[in-house]
């Protein structure tokens, strides 16, 4: 591990910054070094570029790609783990084209800030490239996906209670496939909820299924927020235009 937790404490941490008359608590330092960490990320892998990126990280891609090809060839099968996320809006058909949007559009900038493990999003034609640590197993995936909702492709039914679908199908940089994902979403009085289920080779270890889930918690929570922030601009942008035009 590169840092350390807080978690390692023994003790209560009773830290008091102390500014312009305010105690800032452990849970404001925590909150700070966050969005400075965040911020740091985004600037260091703006700064380094997909090319560079690619290439800095060749070794442990290729060590990654061993270890996926290995899962499909030993594996007999597929296994699978899902969970629900529980979210404050948008609802689910406006969540589900914001997602497309972004992809459409080509905004790898915030397609990369959904997770601190984004090295790599870049939409194409059908699907997208990317590198991240998606089962946080201590080293970056490459993988391609290709978009699809074909039941054909998946070992798990689609849930009939979830209208709005994202499903991708995953294959390493050999071409071989090593998993799919699927992301169904429906509305909920004040939000909406998205079930996630992640399929593996049976040869994967159980870690690497629990990690997907935890991934996607983290990014679509993020991706969820950045919706919501960008439709509130929108409606105080169109009441603000309503108003100069009075």
């Amino acid at each position: 591990m590169f840092w350390r937790s807080t978690e390692q404490d023994h003790v209560p941490d009773r830290t008091c910054a102390v500014m312009a008359d305010r105690c800032l608590e452990p849970s404001d330092l925590d909150a700070e070094e966050l969005t400075r960490a965040h911020g740091a990320l985004a600037y260091l892998k703006a700064r380094i570029g997909n090319d560079r990126m690619r290439e800095l990280l060749a070794d442990d891609l290729a060590e990654t790609t061993k270890r996926t090809e290995a899962y499909a060839t030993q594996s007999t099968g597929w296994k699978d783990a899902s969970f629900r996320l529980v979210l404050p809006g948008p609802d689910a058909a406006t969540f589900h084209q914001f997602f497309l949007d972004l992809m459409k559009h080509d905004r790898e900038l915030e397609m990369r800030a959904g997770h601190p493990d984004h090295f790599l999003n870049h939409p194409v034609e059908g699907g997208a490239q990317v590198i991240e640590n998606l089962g946080e197993d201590g080293l970056p995936w490459y993988i391609e996906l290709t978009f699809s909702t074909d039941q054909e492709k998946y070992t798990v039914s689609w849930d009939d209670d979830y209208p709005e679908r994202v499903g991708a199908i995953i294959f390493n940089s050999n071409g071989t496939q090593i998993g799919t994902a699927m992301h169904e979403m429906r509305d909920t009085s004040d939000g909406m909820e998205i079930k996630f289920t992640v399929i593996l080779p049976d040869a994967a270890p159980d870690a690497l299924l629990h990690g997907h889930l935890r991934h996607f918690a983290v990014e679509w929570r993020n991706w969820a927020r950045l919706a919501r922030e960008e439709l509130a601009e929108e409606q105080h942008s169109h009441r603000a235009d309503a108003v100069t035009t009075r």
